[in-house]
């Protein structure tokens, strides 16, 4: 596991651990990727993960940083 990142079973679980600049950060990842694609939001490998007949993108929030990946 990431230090610093939060663990949750479910995508909101795993926001409403997040606080101050992380949690802004995620949120506005989160509401940019929804408007663009019809992707499912879930938890995978102890993140978030988009998918469309297989991963798309994560989003990653640890002690230092938020990852936006692909």
């Amino acid at each position: 596991m990431t230090p610093g990142a939060p663990t949750a079973d479910d995508p909101e679980g795993y926001v409403a651990q997040l606080d101050g600049w992380r949690r802004v950060t995620v949120d506005a990842l989160r509401e940019a990727v929804k408007a663009v694609a019809p992707l499912d939001e879930r938890i995978k490998w102890t993140h978030l993960v988009y998918v469309s007949e297989g991963p798309v993108l994560l989003i990653r929030a640890e002690a230092e940083r938020v990852l936006f990946g692909f």
